[in-house]
């Protein structure tokens, strides 16, 4: 082994000595290497000998930067032809030597060309060189007329190019959304118009207040509450014959003491609310919030419609009760009330949905309601009775709570874990991210217990009815439509088309987002009325209307039409030998993790980061510079941040109470966290989406961390490297033993070994996960063949085995109904909505007053001058409506154009200033040979990107 390694080192050695010969050699024939171009160099000779002036012109550093620029063209296109194989063969050169020097005494005979002259020179040196300078020329030449040819573009799209160029529109044009397009056909301009004159006061210009706001925190009395001696001893007495006092004594004495703050908090908010009604000195900041209106959040507050019912009641100068919030208590005081003209364009479309509303209650509703009850045989449906039991996690978790003591414990028995993520030691920061976890283990814990007890108890009203009492559940006897109508509440309609699915199965699960559901069906109805106002929107009036119902169009018909369209997903079923990567029982010693550390030691520096807490405020019109004064002014050193940002902050993206590494930030947020010092705050800084004030926790410098902080990291980085090492070699080992699923029990355990139920291919298949990327591959497998290799995800290895499969298969009209009825919806509603703008269109056309017209939807926009590199405003396609704006003439309209998924655009062209087509052609050709440098140009600066070029 130490001769193989001392025979690379003498190659590389003598290699080194090479190239250091090759380049002295180079320098003493050629002169020293200027440039490098990828493999290709540009010595001093060659440069000097294409330079027409010498060194002491003052032209000449101009022209040598010329020269210089034209040879590493030169190279560059040397190198694409050596890519692409473009190549220049002695017969090209030779005739072009003719071509070029026919005419030369030593090559002719009686005045004309003599090719045996020729024949005895060209093995000459100095035709020789000739020759070489004429292919090396030829070939740039021909290499570049090749890149030329092949980004030449066709005279009509020159033209048009050139034309859209030097043309210029003025365009006016109105943008309508979508939802104002899909209203009732019994909707016009003139009834809107009539709506508005008679509901004026709904329309009324939008009262803002300013508030004032006090926080009362447990942090003001917390050091000053004790718990006697007494209070402890009276507390225990009820569990006094089951557990000892000192067992009990501290969560007895945390929880007496959480009683006593939240009894004096109230007390000392009750004693400021009298201050803050009298006084304006209070020795608590007070904070002020911007100008709100009644449909707009208050920070991030918990409760906000209660909290809004009850604020925007007070009277100027009144304050309200101290409310309960997560940090305490807020007392608000109404500050003072202005009022805002809406926006015209707004209110417009604010007037237009509230009179479609009104004409579906009142107009559309009508018509449906005598449909429906004058045929009441064709609403008739199969249906079924459910009861059904809904088990809500987040309803759950919202009802969980966790002493300090309790949260202590989980940290203090998951820090490894809540570290990896988190990388801060103390529980303080992370606090929420520890109860948030723990709320979530408890929810799963609970859903699982009550899941076991309902399938356990299911005929027990008497233990039902209990179940259905607790936090999170939720009981109730449904119908639920099994043809023809979908139901409106969207886990009725999951469980009407798993009943469809397989009716023999009277009772199921259901998982919905952070629902789990069980349900039981109660009986079967083969004819049962809908409700009218379950259904009425299902119910059709008029061709052009966005509901259908199953009578009105024959999806049977469409069915067969479009069968090929309808294929359920294949399905299979495999099984095999699982290795999962454990590190419970690997034990990795002191010296092998300081051994790691050392060797890579490169890879623990701590990068420059940051604790900080923060106040974001959107960018709006209350955001005024005087309102951040006033917050400014108003805060103080013992404000917690994070209850400033729940009172009056906006959501923002900055991770707070974390650390963060300082170079994702935004430059400003840099620099300004680079000048201020522990706990002090900034002033507000203006980023892009509104503006933001910091406080800064904690700094931490660049630098080597130190091997006991990241001793648990490479620990169970090893731990996991061995433990995966060994899944591998156990996987490897029943994967080169096997040729069949029942070898496997030879060679793995029995708890090792998996067989999964038949699933659809794009199902979860336990324990591995989802297949997608291996569903064509396991496809192709015969029945009880051998996946080709050990499969491996982030939890183990796996030898894989096909037991059987079944390939997709037709849907049956029932199973595609559902998915036929959402296919048409969508189309329906794409028609009327563009024959609703094309109907405003048509009034448009004959219309003297626009204004007016599209006053419910957002005026008409005008923009001048546009060009075909222009953009009109909002609109994320605009060179698109642009470019069909240059096809037309002056006074053209255009059709309803989709800008985007629920919008509509139409324009006219006001005014178009085109280009004379005099002089048309010898413009068209001045342009071509501009468009082909800058083409090439192009082309030249995006190949040459990719090759390394050194300039010396």
């Amino acid at each position: 082994m130490k001769n193989t390694f001392k025979s690379i080192h003498e190659k590389i050695f003598l290699r080194l000595i090479l190239m250091i010969t090759i380049y002295l050699f180079c320098n003493n024939i050629w002169g020293f290497v200027v440039a490098t171009v990828g493999n290709k160099i540009i010595t001093s000779e060659e440069l000097k000998s294409n330079i027409s002036v010498n060194i002491h012109n003052k032209r000449y550093k101009k022209e040598r930067k010329q020269v210089l620029k034209k040879l590493i063209k030169e190279k560059i296109l040397l190198i694409y032809a050596e890519n692409n194989e473009i190549s220049v063969d002695d017969n090209e050169v030779e005739s072009y030597f003719i071509s070029q020097l026919s005419n030369h005494p030593k090559l002719t005979t009686n005045g004309k060309f003599d090719y045996l002259k020729f024949d005895d020179l060209k093995e000459t040196p100095e035709v020789q060189k000739i020759l070489q300078t004429m292919k090396y020329d030829l070939l740039i030449q021909k290499t570049e007329s090749i890149v030329k040819q092949s980004l030449e573009v066709s005279d009509d799209d020159l033209m048009m190019d050139y034309i859209s160029k030097n043309t210029t529109i003025d365009l006016s044009y109105a943008i309508i959304d979508e939802d104002q397009t899909l209203v009732p056909s019994t909707c016009t301009i003139e009834k809107a118009y009539e709506y508005y004159s008679i509901n004026k006061e709904k329309f009324k210009p939008i009262e803002k207040s300013k508030f004032d706001f006090l926080i009362i925190s447990p942090e003001m009395i917390k050091d000053s509450v004790v718990v006697t001696y007494e209070e402890l001893n009276n507390a225990f007495q009820p569990f006094s014959s089951k557990i000892p006092f000192d067992e009990i004594r501290d969560s007895l004495e945390i929880n007496l003491r959480k009683l006593k703050i939240n009894k004096i908090l109230k007390e000392v908010a009750n004693d400021f609310r009298l201050k803050f009604q009298t006084f304006n000195s209070l020795s608590i900041p007070v904070y002020q919030t911007q100008y709100l209106s009644e449909n707009e959040k208050i920070g991030q507050l918990q409760n906000q419609e209660i909290i809004k019912k009850m604020i925007f009641n007070l009277r100027e100068n009144e304050v309200s009760i101290p409310f309960a919030t997560s940090f305490g208590f807020i007392i608000f005081k109404r500050r003072d009330t202005i009022i805002e003209d809406k926006n015209k364009q707004d209110l417009g479309k604010e007037i237009w949905l509230k009179y479609a509303e009104y004409e579906e209650e009142f107009g559309t509703k009508e018509l449906r309601e005598n449909k429906f009850n004058s045929q009441i045989d064709k609403y008739l449906v199969p249906a079924a009775l459910i009861n059904k039991y809904t088990i809500s996690r987040k309803e759950i978790m919202e009802n969980l709570n966790f002493s300090e003591v309790e949260i202590s414990q989980y940290y203090n028995q998951h820090s490894e874990e809540i570290l990896a993520t988190t990388i801060i030691p103390e529980l303080s920061l992370v606090s929420s991210i520890v109860l948030e976890q723990m709320k979530k283990e408890k929810a799963e814990e609970i859903v699982t217990r009550i899941r076991s007890q309902i399938g356990k108890y299911f005929g027990n009203d008497e233990i039902m009815n209990k179940i259905s009492c607790e936090k999170g559940v939720n009981f109730s006897t449904d119908i639920v439509y099994l043809k023809k109508f979908i139901n409106k509440d969207k886990i009725n309609h999951l469980i009407a088309y798993k009943i469809n699915q397989h009716p023999e199965n009277y009772s199921d699960v259901l998982n919905y987002k952070d629902k789990t559901i069980l349900y039981s069906v109660e009986t079967y109805f083969p004819e049962y009325l809908p409700d009218f106002l379950d259904i009425q929107s299902q119910i059709q009036i008029t061709k052009d209307t966005l509901s259908i119902n199953v009578n009105d169009f024959d999806f049977e018909n469409y069915y067969n039409e479009n069968k090929e369209l309808y294929l359920s997903s294949d399905s299979l079923q495999i099984a095999g030998a699982f290795f999962p990567i454990i590190t419970d029982s690997i034990k990795i010693d002191y010296a092998k993790v300081e051994e790691y550390y050392n060797k890579y030691s490169e890879h623990f520096v701590n990068k420059k980061s940051a604790v900080i807490k923060y106040v974001f405020i959107k960018n709006s019109e209350n955001n005024t510079e005087e309102f951040r004064k006033k917050l400014i002014d108003s805060i103080n050193e013992s404000t917690d941040f994070s209850i400033l940002q729940q009172c009056i902050g906006d959501k923002f993206s900055l991770p707070q109470n974390t650390k963060i590494e300082v170079e994702n930030l935004d430059k400003s947020i840099i620099s300004t966290i680079s000048i201020l010092k522990k706990n002090e705050v900034s002033k507000f800084i203006q980023l892009e989406e509104g503006w933001i004030i910091i406080k800064l926790i904690n700094n931490y410098k660049e630098g080597k961390l130190k091997l006991n902080y990241v001793y648990n990291d490479i620990e169970k980085l090893l731990k996991s490297n061995e433990a995966e090492n060994i899944a591998y070699l156990k996987a490897k080992t029943v994967f080169d033993s096997t040729r069949y699923f029942s070898q496997c029990s030879k060679y793995a355990d029995k708890k090792e070994l998996f067989k999964t139920k038949m699933l659809a291919i794009d199902d979860k298949f336990p324990p591995i996960g989802y297949l997608k990327n291996l569903k064509f591959q396991l496809k192709q497998l015969w029945k009880g063949e051998k996946f080709s290799e050990i499969y491996h995800t982030e939890d183990g290895y796996f030898v894989i085995f096909k037991l059987q499969g079944i390939p997709s298969k037709r849907l049956t009209f029932e199973e595609a109904l559902p998915i036929i009825q959402e296919t048409i919806l969508e189309k329906n509603k794409n028609k009327r909505g563009k024959q609703f703008v094309e109907n405003l269109i048509k009034e448009f056309k004959i219309t003297s007053n626009t204004d007016s017209l599209l006053f419910f939807f957002g005026g008409l926009k005008k923009k001048n001058g546009l060009t075909i590199d222009s953009f009109l405003p909002c609109i994320e396609n605009s060179n698109l409506v642009i470019r069909d704006a240059l096809k037309r003439n002056n006074g053209d309209i255009s059709h309803p154009i989709k800008i985007s998924d629920n919008q509509y655009l139409f324009y006219k062209v006001e005014n178009i200033s085109k280009i004379s087509r005099k002089n048309i052609n010898e413009l068209l050709n001045q342009y071509r040979k501009e468009q082909e440098i800058l083409t090439f140009d192009y082309w030249l600066e995006q190949f040459s990107s990719d090759i390394k070029i050194m300039q010396y």
